[in-house]
């Protein structure tokens, strides 16, 4: 699931110039082992996670930089016991947020707080400065903030044009777009119900032969067997029909794979850093879209494609994005004050 993520970190930390002085390795902590034993033992405790976690990151040390990526157990994470030893620690955030209320902001506190929040969206971000300026959430003025959206990765597994491409490509759970498509609207503008939802509009449309609902390529395998076989995918924000979104990580994924991508509208300026890569419309004018890519010759489509793929890796290439969010200046300066 945030395999992705984690090629792009490690693309991105080691794309400097001067990356040979320093040392770039992810390692999965939190392993089969370790989630297997959380998942068949509910009454474990938190310490006992916890204690496993510290176990597995005693060899990290004064100047090192540790990244934990996504929410799932991180409340495990001994942040409290590598900040004293003088590590570096990041919490990348991968979900999109309404009022900022993560557990790294809200239930750490004082050298139990992780240093710094990278984040994949500037809504996501923004979110959060304004909970902290409007003291909703508590914060000790240390917490440093960093735009890191997924980076351009070369060599990865590419989406194949069709000769016809018959059903758009949804990757994901359709059980989880909770959100109101058709919404009911009364006086003044304001909803009073729903008349369909987005799981019932996903449904839907594959019951209306035009879309496919995929949600068991979670591993390599499963992927490049989707890809293979689709070369038009859709982005579908879990609140769909909600303009305020994040353009997903899921995204960047697809474009590394030279896919041809629609995405319903979403934050502004999110959407704004993929123009010309991504086809942004509405919800209700996702099949539109489709029909109109899918009309054009195989040919043109895998031009598309390309032309979207390049325009994408030059706007996201790894040292850029790393260089943009002040990663490589920070990098130098944490090595450069290390005895």
């Amino acid at each position: 699931m945030y395999e992705p993520i984690r090629a792009s970190v490690v693309a991105g930390l080691k794309s400097h110039t001067l990356a040979h002085r320093w040392s770039v390795s992810s390692h999965v902590v939190a392993d089969a082992q370790f989630f297997g034993a959380a998942m068949n033992n509910t009454r474990r405790a938190l310490q006992e996670d916890r204690r496993i976690l510290e176990r597995r990151l005693q060899p990290l040390k004064r100047g090192d930089l540790f990244v934990w990526i996504g929410e799932a157990w991180e409340s495990a994470v001994p942040v409290k016991m590598l900040r004293k030893r003088g590590v570096r620690t990041v919490y990348y955030q991968t979900e999109p947020v309404r009022s900022c209320s993560i557990r790294p902001l809200t239930r750490r506190q004082g050298m139990d707080r992780f240093d710094e929040v990278w984040d994949y969206s500037w809504r996501n971000l923004d979110i959060c400065k304004y909970a902290i300026a409007k003291g909703h959430i508590r914060e000790d003025g240390n917490t440093t903030f960093r735009y890191v959206p997924p980076v351009a990765l070369p060599g990865r597994d590419s989406a194949n044009q069709q000769s016809e491409e018959t059903r758009l490509l949804f990757l994901g759970s359709a059980h989880h777009r909770t959100g109101c498509s058709q919404p009911l609207m009364g006086p003044g503008q304001t909803q009073v119900g729903c008349s369909q939802s987005c799981v019932g509009a996903l449904n839907a449309s594959e019951a209306a032969g035009w879309l496919r609902i995929e949600n068991a390529a979670w591993s390599p395998r499963e992927l490049r067997r989707v890809l293979l076989s689709h070369g038009i995918y859709v982005s579908v924000h879990k609140a769909c029909a909600t303009t305020s979104y994040p353009v997903p990580p899921r995204v960047a994924m697809l474009l590394n794979a030279k896919a041809l991508v629609i995405s319903e509208h979403s934050s502004a300026r999110d959407e704004a850093q993929f123009e010309g890569m991504v086809s942004f419309v509405p919800f209700a004018n996702l099949e539109q879209e489709f029909s109109r890519l899918r009309l054009l010759s195989r040919d043109k489509r895998r031009q598309l494609a390309e032309s979207r793929a390049k325009r994408f890796a030059e706007r996201f290439a790894p040292w850029r994005v790393y260089q943009e969010a002040g990663v490589h200046a920070f990098m130098l300066n944490q090595q450069d004050n290390t005895p």
